[in-house]
Formats: structure tokens, sequence, C-alpha cells
């Protein structure tokens, strides 16, 4: 059986090769292992799994974008939130698997999260100019049916 770290370097190295799969099996495989031990829970660098969130936006793999993202918010830990990367690196992963509702529950955790823009943040996080422009083009490019579909979600979710 791999050694975790060898596995997690697996799954960082088929980045570099967009290989979606590959990177799936990986993340996987390293859930199952933390699984059997709560007490030691597995530690991902939070720029490689912003890279694993990157293949799974160029792949538009949805099972890649939730596997990574669910890994990295446990390897994070309690009270802990991902950095803004993060999060646009899985709305756009959630925008390019067509996935716009999860894209928009995660705008809107990262508004919660960022939404102060007092005091020396970025008002670019949440901005549908640069930040969020891969969600805009996804829509864009889905049609006037995922635009109707994505407004009366929020509508519905705002009540």
């Amino acid at each position: 059986m791999p050694q975790v770290q060898t596995v997690g370097e697996l799954a960082i190295a088929s980045t570099e090769v967009d290989d979606a799969e590959c990177a799936l099996l990986t993340l996987e495989f390293l859930t199952q292992q933390t699984l059997g031990r709560p007490s030691q829970p597995l530690n991902m660098d939070e720029g490689g799994m912003v890279a694993l969130l990157g293949t799974a936006a160029r792949t538009g793999n949805g099972s890649l974008n939730n596997e990574a993202w669910n890994l990295l918010t446990s390897s994070l830990g309690p009270g802990r939130i991902p950095n803004p990367a993060s999060y646009c690196a899985r709305v756009h992963a959630c925008a390019s698997a067509g996935d716009f509702e999860t894209a928009f529950n995660t705008v809107r955790e990262m508004e919660l999260a960022f939404g102060n823009l007092q005091g020396g943040n970025d008002p670019e996080i949440l901005s549908p100019c640069s930040s969020l422009r891969p969600l805009v083009l996804a829509i864009a490019r889905a049609g006037p049916g995922a635009l109707d579909a994505v407004s009366k979600s929020l509508l519905l979710s705002n009540d």
C-alpha cells in the first residue's frame, strides 16, 4: 500500500497534465485513508488543493471538484475557512461543470466570509469582471435557459 504523502504528490502531479481521473482516484484513496484515522486528519496544502480545483475547472469534472473541496475543508479543520483563491477556484470548477447552484452557493459563502471589503480586503474578490468572470462566461455560454434557471434559483433562495 502506498504512503499517503506519495499519493498526495501523485494527485498534485496529475494537475500538471490535467488528468482529472488520476486526480480523482488519488483523492478518493486519500479520503478512504483518513476515514479510518479520525485522530490523524489528512493535511493537504491549500495551494495544491487549488491546483486540483483548477484541474476540475479545466476538465469540467464535478466529482473531482467536490472531492477536492471536501478534502480541503476537512484539512483546514474547524473554525478555519479557505482563502479567496480557493473559493474562486471552486466557483470556476462548479461553473465549468454546469453546476450553477453550487457555484452561487459558494459565492454566497465567499460573500459571508469576505464580504466586509473595508480594512484593506481586495474589492475584486466578488467582482463579476475579474474573480467571478468564469461563472459569468459559463452562464452566458449555457444560454438563456441557464440564466433563467439561475435567476429563479437565486430568487427562491432569498425568500
